[in-house]
């Protein structure tokens, strides 16, 4: 009887996919140690930010994109040395297939047993790269978000530069806002159709179902969507008409146009400095950084005018009245009221004296007096 397990391991082609195998193991699995040009320009480019807190971003962004390329290598590897045990397994049960009319029957029997632990083996290395790809997968979603992060970081970035810039700063100003409004109203109202396709399903559900106990699970689910999408409603609503505030800076005096864009540019500084999930809501912390200097400079103003008692002193401190009237004030000298009491004659000593003694004397006799009665 031939020993076919033997003539499997002594096939030639089997020392090739070994040498495949080896090849696999010692160069695929391995990282690459050497820069690519990619990442030598990702560096040249971080040091052009002049914002610093953005050239961290944009490093960090990088970082992250380099792991994620780095662990798909490897899925990679793995996924080609799956493949070539499956090639080998299926090799295999082919050849115990094509003995079926050449050995006897009791032999092929016992191969079949080995086909079909083969054939499950398959089955595994085919779930194992399936498994992988997901993973891939994956690692080329988080790879895309966080190149589109590295991205707005450079974005953001010549956008703050050309605020230092007094040629067309306002038209500037307003357009880059608009933009990033404009953003976050896209990502908002795709948040806002995916809530209500689940508070619609949510809904057909619960007219469904008979169970109080599901009942319960959808009505809290529903619940929490309908506050969601109160929630996206009331800043969608906020968002558009933030539009004509924005624009009006493009009108406003050049001294109060100035102070918001400052404000509006160290609000955008601080908030990426201080929040570290600022990059994942890019558009909705420009936004809003915008929309808070507007406000305070508006409030600011408002207020002033309303208490103001000299409007030439529009200054941003409320109520500091004339100037002039102050500085004369400042001027007179303090006169301050100093209060005499005259000495006392020693009569009038003399006198008090002999009053206090007279009443502790009177004192006494009552107290006196009382004890006897009692």
């Amino acid at each position: 009887m031939p020993d076919i397990t033997n003539d499997f391991d002594n096939n030639p082609n089997t020392d090739e996919r070994k040498q495949r195998d080896e090849d696999v193991n010692n160069d695929n699995l391995q990282p690459e140690q050497t820069k690519s040009e990619p990442e030598l320009l990702d560096q040249t480019k971080s040091k052009e930010f002049s914002i610093p807190i953005f050239a961290t971003l944009y490093d960090k962004c990088n970082r992250k994109i380099d792991e994620l390329n780095s662990k798909n290598d490897k899925f990679n590897a793995k996924i080609e040395k799956l493949s070539i045990k499956k090639s080998r397994n299926a090799e295999f049960v082919s050849t115990i297939e094509s003995l079926k009319d050449i050995v006897p029957k009791p032999v092929y029997t016992a191969l079949s047993l080995l086909a079909t632990e083969r054939r499950q083996k398959i089955v595994s290395i085919n779930e194992k790269i399936s498994a992988h790809k997901l993973n891939i997968k994956s690692n080329e979603n988080k790879i895309q978000k966080h190149q589109s992060r590295a991205d707005f970081c450079i974005k953001i970035n010549k956008f703050l530069d050309n605020m230092k810039s007094p040629d067309g700063r306002k038209e500037n100003f307003v357009k880059g806002i608009q933009e990033y409004r404009m953003m976050s109203m896209r990502t908002t109202s795709e948040k806002f159709d995916a809530t209500q396709n689940k508070l619609d399903s949510a809904l057909k559900a619960y007219s469904q179902t008979h169970y109080m106990s599901d009942k319960l699970k959808l009505q809290k689910q529903i619940n929490k969507l309908t506050t969601k999408k109160e929630k996206l409603m009331r800043k969608l609503k906020a968002l558009d008409e933030w539009s004509d505030k924005f624009e009006s800076v493009k009108t406003m005096p050049d001294k109060e146009a100035d102070n918001i864009i400052s404000k509006s540019c160290q609000n955008i500084v601080d908030e990426f400095t201080t929040n570290p999930q600022a990059l994942k809501k890019q558009a909705d912390v420009i936004v809003l950084s915008a929309a808070k200097a507007v406000t305070e400079e508006n409030y600011l103003k408002n207020a002033e005018m309303s208490i103001e008692d000299d409007y030439d002193s529009i200054d941003g401190i409320i109520n500091n009245g004339n100037k002039q009237q102050e500085y004369e004030k400042l001027k007179e000298p303090e006169k301050k009221s100093e209060r005499r009491t005259a000495p006392l004659s020693r009569n009038q000593i003399k006198q008090n004296a002999n009053t206090i003694a007279h009443n502790e004397q009177q004192t006494n006799d009552k107290t006196k007096t009382q004890g006897q009665e009692l």
